[in-house]
């Protein structure tokens, strides 16, 4: 399940984003994503439910799973 958020990100955030776009042809929300998940990852010890904590192990192992692919194709 996804919902929409709106967030603001500095001009030069947003270059940096699609400079590694160009070298990369990882989509830009692609790469928002993927920090996301790093700061889960970060701080999920300060996520009190072990069972989400699981779930959100497995979602991002699939995650990583398919970004691996994506660049091997790239």
């Amino acid at each position: 399940m996804s919902i929409v958020k709106s967030i603001r990100i500095e001009q030069n955030r947003i270059q940096a984003l699609e400079q590694i776009h160009v070298a990369t042809k990882i989509p830009v929300p692609e790469l928002i994503k993927q920090g996301i998940d790093r700061v889960i990852e970060t701080y999920s010890i300060y996520i009190p439910d072990a069972e989400f904590r699981k779930e959100l192990g497995i979602v991002l192992a699939e995650d990583h799973a398919i970004l691996k692919e994506l660049a091997d194709e790239g």
